[in-house]
């Protein structure tokens, strides 16, 4: 196991640690679960980010079109998503709150953009 390996298992266990301490003692809503999603996403982004900074990830243009795939794939579903998110908040507009179709979105888009940028690092061989 490589010292980038280690540090996201170390940084996503103590994100995951973090979130089941904040349920069980209930410091944050139920629904702010879909939250987590985007903080390991930018955490992944970050740690990459400083890996390929110092050294320890050559970045190349196959890195280059993943992410930008990914996004695109992302972007796409996220439209989709607001669209359906629009319908239901029309049709249930007196129970529906809106702060919660937001964090409902930025999870969804991090769920997305992890699935498929894993997805395409997978294919292209890149944990082989």
């Amino acid at each position: 196991m490589n010292k980038l390996t280690k540090a996201k298992l170390l940084a996503f266990t103590g994100i995951i640690i973090a979130a089941a301490v904040a349920y069980i003692y209930h410091l944050l809503p139920y629904k702010a679960i879909w939250l987590w999603a985007p903080v390991l996403v930018f955490v992944d982004y970050w740690l990459d980010w400083y890996a390929r900074k110092r050294g320890m990830i050559l970045s190349d243009e196959m890195t280059v079109q993943t992410t930008g795939k990914s996004a695109w794939a992302t972007f796409q579903a996220t439209i989709a998503l607001l669209f359906l998110a629009i319908v239901y908040y029309d049709m249930h507009r007196a129970s529906v709150d809106p702060r919660y179709i937001l964090a409902y979105i930025a999870g969804f888009m991090g769920i997305v953009f992890f699935a498929v940028n894993t997805y395409y690092n997978i294919r292209q061989g890149a944990w082989d």
